[in-house]
């Protein structure tokens, strides 16, 4: 029997992530989030190795209708650091590293690029706080001083150019919807140690909008020893997805196609695209390709998590057909 693919897939990517040991630039675009910034000694965030238990609800979108067919809010990518020898990120405390801030205003259904502004928690990035569950960034042209309060909601005031009001923030399409498409929740492929989770929201009716979160526990004796062993591996949450209906059908039923694309709201590089398509009544979505010269296409399904986070106990493996008490797959 012939290997698996995701092994050939998995070695590659342990050798990335063994090789960039060194971040590199806050918003670079990345195939999974082996690496992260790297600051003068002066310019770190004011928070690093800060103990964060659910990364999930520091990062994503809020916002609230600006009056005029738009809306105002905030976009918070976060990113942090788990011990070089994790093997799972269940039970494990990561650590802060960095906090960006988008504060927006789109003018459609869906954010476009060059309608938001970042910041950052550092002096060079603009001195954005978070102390206490309480958001602040003080500038001449944006102004933020919000309260993380119940139902993953924000309270206070945002100032955005000529948008200035005390208000509440919420998830897009929060208590909107009494019956949500197949396409809206969380969404997880990979396995314990290299994941991708998408979460995916509607903004408005047949719109959706959404956020990636790359997570990495590789275990830093999987390192070839001819290379050096990371200090770290790099959680990052909050990328935007672009995200289209493609077929002509409802995106409530389970015969709707789905355009995602990564890292497309940057146009700067590495914008990557894949269709999906529902599959066991909405709870798995599998990814569709042609196939190549002499080889099949690419399997990659993802599974509709119960919750809002991908860091979850996996099920037991089923056991194998020749052993019960054993999961290892034929020789």
């Amino acid at each position: 029997m012939k290997r698996p693919v995701i092994c050939r897939q998995l070695a590659i990517i342990t050798t990335m992530a063994c090789t960039f040991s060194t971040p590199w630039s806050a918003h670079a675009q990345e195939t999974v989030a082996l690496v992260t910034p790297t600051a003068p000694a002066h310019d770190k965030s004011f928070y690093v190795d800060k103990p964060i238990a659910h990364p999930e609800e520091l990062s994503g979108i809020w916002e609230v209708p600006d009056g005029h067919g738009g809306a105002v809010g905030i976009h918070l990518i976060l990113s942090t650091t788990v011990p070089a020898d994790t093997i799972t990120l269940v039970g494990v405390e990561q650590v802060w590293l960095n906090l960006q801030l988008g504060i927006y205003q789109r003018a459609g259904t869906v954010l476009q690029f060059g309608e938001e502004n970042f910041s950052s928690d550092s002096p060079r990035g603009g001195s954005l706080r978070y102390d206490n569950g309480r958001l602040t960034l003080h500038d001449k042209e944006f102004d933020l001083d919000l309260l993380h309060i119940s139902g993953d909601r924000w309270s206070g005031r945002i100032h955005r150019q000529g948008f200035d009001a005390t208000t509440i923030l919420t998830r897009p399409g929060a208590g909107t919807a009494k019956s949500e498409p197949w396409l809206v929740g969380t969404w997880q492929t990979g396995d314990q140690s290299v994941q991708s989770c998408l979460h995916i929201t509607q903004q408005a009716p047949g719109e959706f909008v959404g956020w990636r979160d790359s997570l990495t526990a590789l275990e830093s004796s999987r390192c070839p020893s001819s290379l050096p062993k990371p200090p770290n591996f790099y959680e990052r949450y909050g990328d935007l997805l672009k995200i289209r209906i493609i077929s002509s059908s409802n995106a409530a039923t389970d015969s709707s196609n789905v355009s995602i694309e990564r890292n497309a709201p940057d146009e700067m590089c590495c914008s990557y695209p894949f269709i999906v398509t529902p599959g066991d009544n909405g709870t798995v979505m599998k990814e569709v390709w042609p196939s190549g010269s002499n080889q099949p296409p690419p399997q990659t399904v993802w599974k509709k998590m119960s919750g809002n986070t991908c860091i979850v106990t996996p099920p037991d493996p089923a056991p194998h057909p020749g052993n019960p008490e054993c999961s290892c797959p034929e020789k």
